[in-house]
């Protein structure tokens, strides 16, 4: 039957959710003390030169490196194990290291794309920055996502992608050509709008948007690490 109250060991009392008690003997070596460890710790006995035993806690051992030569202790309710070695759960983690086990923060309440085209800190027109926005939105979110975030992969997406950021230039032409439509311009003057307006959008556009994924110093890659670090957590809860 399972004690209600606190579970008393060696005269102390541990949390059974969270702790462990380690004092039982191991290949019959009696035990002079035990200890409480967590329970992502293991129980490791210390032998002595007098024959006996006491108890110790391990942190279990991170591996990694091409031959499995790196070795660190860590502790998993801080910190996680990856292919480059110990990175803090949350925080300042390496995005590249985590990129195989990133996952949603559930302390992150807010929305990625919230911001648009500001959070990426790129340039914003007052002609056509509303028109941009959508397209902004798609991209931060895309960046934020723990599972399937990758800069290159969202950027082409961006740029190529089935609703790329020139299409936004389609969308003032249309608006252009509607609003000469309703002030009754003639075919010709409208169209002449037409083309001055989608000039200064696509001037806009290769401006504000350079070809990020053809630069390493663009803004956008620490606008990815940002978004990542704000949405995500290094690994999964132990």
């Amino acid at each position: 039957m399972s004690p209600k109250g606190p579970v008393i060991a060696v005269g102390t009392c541990f949390d059974p959710a969270t702790e462990q008690c380690c004092q039982r003997p191991l290949d019959g070596y009696p035990y002079r003390s035990a200890v409480i460890c967590q329970k992502w710790q293991k129980c490791a006995a210390v032998f002595r030169f007098d024959g006996g035993a006491t108890q110790n806690c391990e942190s279990p051992i991170c591996v990694w490196g091409p031959d499995g030569s790196r070795k660190k202790p860590y502790e998993p309710p801080t910190e996680c194990c990856t292919p480059r070695g110990v990175q803090p759960r949350t925080g300042d983690w390496d995005v590249d290291a985590c990129a195989g086990s990133r996952v949603p923060d559930p302390a992150f309440k807010g929305d990625i794309g919230a911001d648009g085209c500001g959070g990426l800190g790129l340039l914003a027109s007052p002609d056509f920055g509303e028109v941009g926005r959508p397209y902004c939105v798609r991209l931060e979110r895309c960046f934020a996502d723990c599972a399937k975030g990758d800069w290159e992969r969202c950027l082409k997406e961006f740029y190529r992608g089935k609703k790329p950021i020139g299409k936004a230039c389609d969308e003032v032409a249309a608006a252009l050509r509607a609003i000469g439509r309703s002030n009754g311009r003639s075919p010709a003057q409208t169209e002449r709008v037409v083309k001055e307006g989608v000039a200064r959008c696509q001037a806009w556009v290769q401006s504000s948007f350079p070809k990020a994924y053809d630069l390493l110093d663009n803004p956008s890659l620490e606008a990815f690490e940002r978004a990542q670090r704000r949405a995500c957590k290094c690994c999964k809860e132990p």
